[in-house]
């Protein structure tokens, strides 16, 4: 155990020379600074990695102490390349992979290329006065030469790419080299997922925020904020098991207006009492779920705490007990001794709170319910250990143990310049009995499946995903969001018919991508309307993905903002193009303006910088508000049941 104290000593020191040194040495160039920073930084971490792994694989005694040596090495490292003063060399980018094994611990990247460009990338292309800077810079070029090289090298219409089966749903696009796959009897719901045969409803939301699915998947909620310049907290909940749209197509939508006086920081389901639990930082309100009968009951107060000094998540225990995390410790509320608003919702629980005295930014103050609420029945330390490991301890994220009851895995809040991902056991004094090593940034959630108890999915502030086994200290599997790692801010792991999948958020790319974990392959991409994905969930028993969207291209006045006339494709569906084969003789003649027939209606709009064209994807679609998304994967799905176009207008109305 010396040979490898003394291996990842003499990297933290070469590390800390390098930081120290950074501001002098480092180069002008970005070319010449990837480099710099890899020979120099990134590996540095892979080699104290590397040295833990050795230690792991060789069984040597003390590996807990080596492992949380490494771990503040590592946090300290990745404080500096995030926060360093005046600027870390990663504050305003990604952090690249430093975990991964090519052999034993592979880093997926989709390098498949659809054209050299994309069509966001190419919508740059227009800004004012661009050609006359060429000229300035001595270019020869016109613009119009540019455009049409540019248009060449573009991704090739949705039209041309690879469907695997009939009902594959029109708002996929898969890969052309795809991993082989053989359908079954027993692999029917992996198949729907592998081919992408769904069915898709949406209905807008206000701004989301965060998305939670209970446990047995009977509710499902958004924390969002609307109202006058989205100053207003809203949960948006769904009963999906038990109710269906009046009108046959989204799931009914039920609305809280949040008595929080800022938003929403965390949402909690209690799928046993029918409660939905919203926290902000100071409070926590529950509310009882819509009576799905049809008795008319609407959703009321049920619980207040008053959480003042433990602003991180919740989570639920057995026998009903309440937590949330705090600075070194965990508030509990044993909620079957605790006062309730009474039958009417409107009690007051603990003393009344001036409107006046509630620091919120909102402007209906006095609509917000006055409780101050219950004191934490109790609290449980947080044993994280001495000095710097234990100083301002702050956990920002967790979720339960797959496989460990009364265990929460859990992160750090990266405000407290702390980068750690670990396991603790609320039940023995708050130890942490597990450190999970390889973060490049914040570990922003995490996933589980009941198939597999052995494993879980992290995502990350540094652009990737990471697959880790609960007894491993260092991830099996990282996955990147982009060749050029964008923001990641969502993943979910997903296991039907026990084959595991991995579904990646984008963020600036606007769609969701699968990945087969088995072959390591990435499959197809699914469209969100040119929005960016907030959160996903994954529910087992019904085969369905559900995702909360938002859009860059509205305003919180409710404006919307550099849209342009859309140029719809004429035809989209195979089975359009073998009608149009068979009578359009012109066809041939005059591809382009089939594929980009500009339209005469400025209701139907795109947008300007939109990651993908009209043709991307064979449903076209552009969601012009936030959206929530469900897509209900099936053997014989509905190939009809596809996303409406939005709202986005050309128009900069006021929506107020």
């Amino acid at each position: 155990m010396a040979h490898y104290e003394e291996r990842i000593s003499e990297l933290s020191e070469d590390l800390d020379v390098f930081m120290e040194d950074y501001e002098e040495d480092a180069p002008e160039t970005r070319d010449e600074e990837i480099v710099f920073m890899q020979e120099g930084f990134l590996d540095k971490l892979s080699d104290i990695i590397d040295a833990v792994r050795d230690a792991q694989a060789a069984g040597c005694n003390g590996l807990d102490d080596l492992i949380k040596q490494a771990d503040r090495i590592i946090s300290n490292a990745i404080r500096w390349a995030h926060q360093g003063d005046p600027m870390g060399p990663y504050s305003e980018s990604h952090m690249p992979s430093f975990a991964h094994n090519e052999h034993t611990a592979p880093l997926l990247i989709d390098g498949h290329k659809e054209g050299e460009f994309s069509h966001g990338f190419a919508g740059t292309i227009a800004v004012p006065g661009l050609e006359s800077l060429l000229r300035a810079l001595g270019s020869d070029r016109s613009l119009a030469e540019i455009k049409a090289d540019m248009k060449s090298k573009l991704p090739q219409a949705w039209k041309k790419t690879l469907r695997p089966h009939p009902l594959s749903t029109t708002c996929s696009r898969f890969r052309d080299d795809i991993p082989e796959w053989r359908a079954t009897e027993t692999n029917s719901r992996a198949t729907a997922v592998f081919e992408a045969r769904c069915e898709i409803s949406s209905g807008d939301i206000p701004y989301p925020l965060g998305l939670r699915l209970s446990s047995n998947g009977n509710i499902i909620a958004v924390a969002s904020m609307g109202g006058y310049k989205n100053r207003t907290p809203y949960i948006y909940y769904y009963l999906p098991n038990q109710e269906e749209d009046p009108h046959g197509q989204f799931m009914k939508t039920h609305v809280i207006k949040a008595d929080l006086v800022s938003t929403v920081d965390d949402l909690l389901l209690d799928d046993q009492r029918k409660l939905i639990f919203a926290a902000d930082w100071k409070r926590v309100k529950s509310y009882q779920c819509d009576d799905p009968t049809g008795t008319g009951r609407k959703a009321k107060r049920v619980h207040t705490l008053d959480s003042e000094n433990y602003a991180g998540p919740l989570a639920m225990l057995p026998n009903g007990r309440l937590l949330r995390a705090g600075k070194e410790a965990v508030a509990v509320w044993d909620l079957k001794s605790l006062p309730t608003h009474g039958v009417t919702g409107k009690d007051i629980i603990g003393s009344k709170l001036d409107a006046e005295d509630m620091d919120t930014w909102r402007d209906d103050p006095e609509s917000i319910e006055p409780s101050s609420g219950s004191k934490p029945t109790t609290t449980i330390s947080l044993d994280v250990g001495d000095g710097e490991d234990s100083d301002g301890f702050v956990i920002n994220i967790w979720h339960p143990h797959p496989s460990q009851a009364n265990t929460m895995l859990s992160a750090t809040d990266p405000e407290s310049e702390k980068y750690s991902c670990g396991a603790i056991d609320l039940e023995s004094g708050g130890k942490t009995t597990m450190r999970f090593l390889g973060h490049g940034g914040s570990v922003d959630g995490f996933s589980t499946s009941n198939v597999d108890p052995n494993i879980f999915l992290t995502w990350s502030g540094d652009g990737h995903a990471r697959l880790f086994d609960v007894r491993q200290v260092l991830p099996v599997l990282t996955i990147a969001s982009s060749e050029h790692p964008e923001p990641l801010p969502a993943a979910v792991l997903a296991h039907p018919d026990g084959v595991p999948f991995v579904f990646v958020g984008a963020d600036s790319s606007q769609h969701i991508k699968l990945w087969d974990i088995r072959s390591q392959q990435s499959v197809y991409e699914l469209a969100t309307g040119n929005n960016s994905v907030e959160g996903m969930a994954w529910d087992a028993a019904s085969n369905t993905l559900y995702a909360s969207t938002s859009c860059d291209y509205i305003d919180r006045n409710g404006r919307h903002t550099g849209y342009r006339r859309a140029r719809i494709p004429r035809r989209t569906t195979v089975e359009q193009e073998e009608d149009v084969d068979e009578f359009d003789e012109s066809e041939e003649e005059d591809e382009d303006e089939d594929e980009e027939n500009e339209s005469g209606d400025d209701d139907i709009c795109w947008p300007q910088r939109a990651h993908y064209a009209e043709n991307y994807f064979g449903h076209v679609f552009d969601a012009g508000d936030h959206r929530f998304y469900k897509f209900s994967f099936k053997t014989d799905p509905n190939p009809e049941i596809l996303p409406y176009y939005g709202s986005g207008s050309m128009s900069r109305g006021d929506f107020w």
